[in-house]
């Protein structure tokens, strides 16, 4: 279920907005579900003619239990088990609540049925979101105007995830010290203050904005990972544990800048120009005083309508500079380490690098926005250049020195992209109305500089043979590196270790992605649909090695995977093109008649709907899902699928009204 209010409103010169949230969600799995809450309220204020002030604040929490899947490291997950368990073995609960051994000894006598009715993985997420903004109008008349603003918010974030795993558990008999709970904690604030002061000056000829201020920041966080072994059932403090093992992170970054910025508004106010300089400093910075400066600059000019039908067509062109302020290098950390029970640190094998500084990009872009037939046709198009210097590396040491590796800056990476949105309304005629808008992009990169040998990119490797990302100069940042053929094959047609090819076997990023939306309304009926499109792209399908090497290896499939597999072939990337139909809705205005009578008078309008979200997907991806990463959001490496949750289709039956 998911139940949505808001409310606003305005008196005597204040007004409000407040909303709230409640959902639920099952889940695929045995025990599985996700619950959400928020509230919304926003103020505002107007003080005389002068002052205005306006607050928001925004708290969401949600609690949520998956259970056991993806890459977990211990084997426990339920494809890992199913895919060693023939399916005549039944293990599921008994009628006197107990549940089964698994007979099968590759397991460990592992029961997922088991596992998902006792392990409990709940994750805790807080969040409050806050700003207050004022304003002052310190002069005002007809040809120029003063303001001074000022803005300070706070998010604070909090995240509690625990895995309890009884000591009664088959999987916990395997351990020394049966019973496993994991606590894991973060705390992360970010806070900023900023100040603007804003003069504008209008005449007949131009008019001219020009606008500077600062603004600061500071982020801090403090993880916490929390691991006790021989716990008993029913006990969830690691401190009664027989072994205990913390593990804290720390960590502030503190960022101060100042800007400054002028707008002139020409030629009957045709024409737009921008220009303005930004400088910024940061404790992550090697330099800590330092200010690292990024211009900008921007034109744009609507032509006068010259061709019929055509309303408006304006040309634009920016560039600019931005700061990728670096989130390690800076120090040479501690690695913690025991000796005969005894626990101590000693320096990374990773150096730091004193004079680290930001990544710097800089774009320049370059587009058209066009509307004709009197609004029924918008087409809107860019093509940009961004150029990323200065990337934070890691290169190699001499081992006498004491460490293997060290932070830099160097290399660069070029990425070329094409953004069209077009919009159309081909019908609008008495009570029936069509209205489509079509979006492409396309991006294309390309490591133009790198001052270290290739490396696998991203934030985990399972092994060339399977398939890895891979940062190598004349390359694209997301090309896929693996073994893909043999120099000679031995007669049982397998391919020797010394022997395997490591070749580019693809482009994790797709050729392009388009997305289609179509609103159909007749009367008090409409509908809706939201269609993606990926061209190309691929990914690396490890789920499949888990079936291949377990029972499946005996099925036509399986077998013949794993021979070509034997043979060093990448038959574990695979194309992740898709077409997605992601929503379909169908809405019905209520008569207001009806209406009426039956929220006796009190409701303006209601609406049913009937919505379907990730209904259909067209691809000859084999995993669950193309749109996985094993590593999350990362810009790099995200190609792994590994044994991952399974993605939902789901439907809303739901009624809006308007009181």
């Amino acid at each position: 279920y998911q139940t949505l209010m808001s409310m606003r409103g305005n008196s005597a010169g204040t007004n409000f907005f407040i909303s709230g949230l409640a959902s639920k969600d099952n889940g695929l799995a045995l025990n599985d579900y996700k619950q959400e809450q928020s509230l919304r309220i926003n103020l505002g204020h107007q003080f005389g003619s002068r002052m205005n002030v306006r607050a928001t604040s925004q708290l969401l929490h949600s609690l949520t239990q998956r259970g056991v899947s993806g890459n977990d490291n211990t084997g426990i997950n339920p494809y890992t088990t199913f895919s060693l368990t023939p399916s005549f073995v039944d293990l599921r609960q008994r009628a006197d609540g107990t549940f089964p051994r698994n007979p099968s000894g590759d397991v460990g006598n592992n029961n997922p049925f088991q596992n998902a009715d006792r392990i409990k993985t709940p994750e805790n997420v807080y969040r409050l979101i806050g700003s207050l903004q004022g304003s002052y109008n310190i002069l005002s008349n007809e040809k120029q105007t003063l303001d001074f603003q000022m803005l300070g918010g706070v998010d604070a974030f909090n995240d509690e995830s625990k895995i309890v795993s009884p000591a009664d558990l088959f999987i916990e008999q395997i351990n020394a010290n049966p019973g496993t709970l994991v606590v894991n904690e973060g705390n992360v604030v970010s806070a900023n203050l900023g100040g603007s002061l804003a003069h504008r000056y209008t005449s007949r000829a131009f008019t001219a904005t020009t606008s500077t201020g600062f603004g600061q920041s500071r982020r801090q966080s403090n993880l916490l990972n929390a691991i006790g072994r021989g716990v008993f059932p029913g006990v969830t403090s690691v401190g009664a544990a027989v072994q205990q093992f913390v593990l804290q992170t720390q960590d502030i970054a503190k960022e101060f800048s100042i800007f400054g910025q002028e707008e002139l508004l020409l030629l009957n106010e045709r024409l737009l120009l921008t220009g303005a300089v930004n400088a910024e400093r940061t404790s992550n910075n090697g330099n800590t005083n330092k200010f690292y400066t990024y211009p900008k600059a921007s034109a744009s000019y609507r032509i006068p309508e010259i061709i019929p039908k055509i309303n408006e067509l304006k040309v634009r062109l920016a560039f600019g500079k931005a700061g990728n302020q670096p989130t390690a290098g800076k120090f040479t950390l501690l690695t913690q380490l025991f000796d005969e029970g005894r626990g101590g640190l000693r320096a990374s094998t990773v150096r730091g690098e004193s004079n680290i500084k930001p990544e710097t990009a800089t774009e320049v872009e370059g587009g058209f926005d066009v509307q004709a037939f009197n609004g029924r046709l918008t087409l809107s198009g860019t093509q940009f250049r961004k150029t990323i210097d200065d990337l934070l590396l890691t290169t190699s040491l001499a081992p006498s020195t004491g460490f293997t590796t060290q932070w830099i800056n160097g290399g660069q990476i070029v990425n070329n992209g094409t953004e069209v949105e077009l919009g159309v309304t081909p019908i609008r005629s008495g009570n029936f109305d069509w209205v489509s808008s079509t979006t492409f992009s396309r991006v294309k990169g390309k490591v133009t500089k790198l001052p270290v040998p290739g490396f696998i990119s991203g934030p985990g490797s399972f092994g060339s043979r399977f398939g890895n990302g891979f940062i190598a100069e004349g390359q694209s940042p997301s090309v896929i590196q693996a073994v893909n053929s043999c120099k000679a094959l031995s007669a049982a047609g397998t391919c020797a270790a010394p022997d395997r090819v490591l070749e580019f076997v693809g482009d994790a990023l797709p050729d392009f992605t388009m997305g289609f939306n179509n609103d159909f309304g007749f009367g008090p009926l409409h509908f809706s649909s939201l269609v993606d499109w990926r061209k190309g792209g691929k990914g690396v399908n490890l789920t499949n090695n888990y079936f291949d090497g377990g029972l499946l290896a005996d099925e036509a499939v399986g077998s013949q995977r794993l021979k070509d597999f034997a043979a060093a072939k990448a038959v574990y990337v695979e194309s992740t093109a898709f077409v997605k139909l992601r929503e379909i809705r169908v809405a019905y205005e209520l008569p207001g008649s009806l209406v009426s009578r039956l929220m006796n008078g009190k409701a303006q309008s209601a609406r049913l709907e009937l919505t379907g979200r990730n209904l259909k997907t067209w691809t000859d991806y084999t995993g669950l899902d193309p749109e996985v990463s094993n590593f999350g959001n990362g810009a790099l490496g995200r190609i792994q699928d590994v044994t991952p949750y399974p993605p939902s289709r789901t439907f809303f039956l739901s009624i809006n009204a308007t009181f």
